[in-house]
């Protein structure tokens, strides 16, 4: 599979690239765009919307695989919970309540921006929630991550992840994912020609992906089988032009880690086939 990357260094490694893509977003109400008027028009499109569909299902894995490998801890160490989510970066706190397991960090940088991430963790046990995940039979996580840049009149990207993800079958073979995971991204571009903003709203809906249990531990954040649903609604501007939205629907089905997927656009359609990891 792909290499696991920590949630933080994910999330830095995402801004510092969307930095150097140099895009951005527009305070202007966004004026719906009509769609490309042909295949080819679809096609020119596409693999912009692509970068970041693919960018972002990467992200929405690592979520999953992390809560997976806490999964497989039978004794709780609440300590070491925030450690795996945020990797080599020690979160600020991590802290108990009932039924929840909080981690938080606070990553300010004089010049450059603010990294927030929050981390909730609950556990499923004899149908009640709790922070032990002794005999669990689900659990749920909450990621929320953001970069806000310090300075917004040039070239910059702020970006935010929220996912909120149930994952069942821990007593099985057979883990079964759903729920969501929401990104909004603003992408900003300042040379000495022109300012162009670029804002991409994407929703990933899982309806049902499944992990597979090997060895005895969940060794995988790649998906066996299963299927999501991927809206997009993209906003470009240049300058004084005035905004533009297209908006998009990718359904995605996967067969161990290869990704079968339909897309949308207004009236027009096409479809094509994308190794996102490997098991």
């Amino acid at each position: 599979m792909r290499s696991s990357k920590s949630l933080v260094l994910a999330g830095i490694l995402a801004a510092a690239t969307l930095l150097i893509m140099a895009l951005g977003c527009s305070d202007d109400e966004p004026a719906v765009a009509p769609p490309p008027t042909d295949d080819n028009g679809i096609e020119s499109l596409l693999g912009l919307v692509q970068e970041q569909v693919h960018q972002y299902l990467d992200s929405a894995t690592e979520v999953m695989e992390s809560g997976l490998a806490v999964s497989t801890i039978t004794d709780i160490s609440i300590g070491g919970i925030g450690d795996l989510f945020m990797g080599s970066a020690f979160p600020d706190s991590t802290q108990g309540a009932v039924v929840w397991i909080v981690s938080w960090l606070t990553d300010l940088e004089a010049g450059v921006g603010t990294l927030n991430v929050i981390d909730s963790l609950s556990y499923l046990v004899d149908n009640a929630l709790s922070i032990d995940a002794r005999n669990a039979t689900a659990m749920f996580v909450r990621h929320n991550y953001s970069f806000q840049s310090s300075d917004t009149t040039v070239t910059h990207a702020n970006v935010a992840h929220q996912a909120d993800f149930e994952i069942e079958g821990l007593q099985g073979q057979l883990a079964v994912i759903t729920r969501q995971f929401d990104v909004s991204v603003q992408e900003k571009e300042v040379t000495e020609q022109s300012t162009t903003w670029n804002n991409w709203s994407l929703q990933i809906e899982a309806g049902g992906l499944e992990f597979e249990k090997v060895g005895g531990s969940w060794s995988t954040g790649c998906p066996n089988a299963g299927y999501c649903t991927v809206n997009v609604a993209y906003t470009h501007a240049q300058d004084e032009e005035i905004p533009t939205t297209t908006n998009w629907q990718f359904e995605i089905t996967f067969t161990d880690g290869n990704m079968a997927v339909d897309v949308t656009t207004g009236q027009l359609s096409t479809s094509y086939e994308h190794q996102l990891c490997t098991l």
